[in-house]
C-alpha cells in the first residue's frame, strides 16, 4: 500500500461520492502529490474541496464561504504526506479482502484527527480505487475513483485556497 501510494505524483480523474445521507455527488479530482489536491463537484453542488499541502479548504460557491483546517487534521493526510507509511504513522485497524478490493482500516497514530479511513486497492496492481471516511460519531463517505490518468501535467493554480470574499480584488 505504501509503494502504490507512494509511486503516485500525478493523477486526475472523476469520482463519485455517497455521503452519510446516501445522497450521491460526482465530480473531477486532481491529486498532486504531496500533499495537493482539488475536488471539483458537478452541478448542481456549489463544493470544492482544495487541499495545498498545508491546509484543506471547503468552499461552498453558493454560500461564498470558505472553511479551513490544517492537512494535519483530516485523515486524508495519511494518504498525502510525502512519505506515506502506514506503518509508522496510522494505526492499522483491519487489513482483508472486501468487495473485491484488499482494505485497510487505518486511523491517525497521532490522534490529531479524529475517526478512521479505510483504503481500497485493487488486488492485482494495489491501485486505490477507493476510500471511506469514518468521522468521530460514526458517519461514512464513500469515494470512489474511476477514469484516473497518472503522470499528467496539473496546473499548480488549480491548487490555490482562494478566499471567494476576496473575488473582487482578484477581477481588478
Amino acid at each position: 500500500a505504501n509503494e502504490s501510494l507512494n509511486a503516485i505524483d500525478t493523477v486526475r480523474g472523476r469520482f463519485m461520492q455517497r455521503d452519510f445521507r446516501d445522497q450521491i455527488t460526482t465530480g473531477s479530482f486532481y491529486l498532486n502529490r504531496p500533499g495537493r489536491m482539488r475536488f471539483e463537484y458537478d452541478a448542481p453542488s456549489p463544493i470544492l474541496l482544495i487541499s495545498d499541502g498545508a491546509m484543506v479548504a471547503i468552499e461552498d460557491r453558493d454560500l461564498e464561504t470558505l472553511d479551513a483546517v490544517p492537512l494535519s487534521q483530516t485523515p486524508l493526510n495519511l494518504i498525502l504526506r510525502p512519505n506515506t507509511d502506514l506503518a509508522r504513522f496510522a494505526n492499522i485497524l483491519a487489513v482483508e479482502r472486501k468487495g473485491g478490493y484488499i482494505s485497510l482500516r487505518v486511523s491517525d497514530k497521532t490522534e490529531e484527527t479524529q475517526g478512521e479511513l479505510v483504503l481500497f486497492f485493487d488486488p492485482e496492481t494495489f491501485e486505490l480505487k477507493q476510500w471511506q471516511s469514518i468521522d468521530a460519531n460514526g458517519a461514512v463517505t464513500t469515494v470512489q475513483l474511476f477514469s484516473a490518468e497518472y503522470d499528467v501535467r496539473i496546473p499548480a493554480r488549480l491548487f490555490r485556497i482562494e478566499d471567494p470574499e476576496d473575488e473582487d480584488d482578484r477581477r481588478r
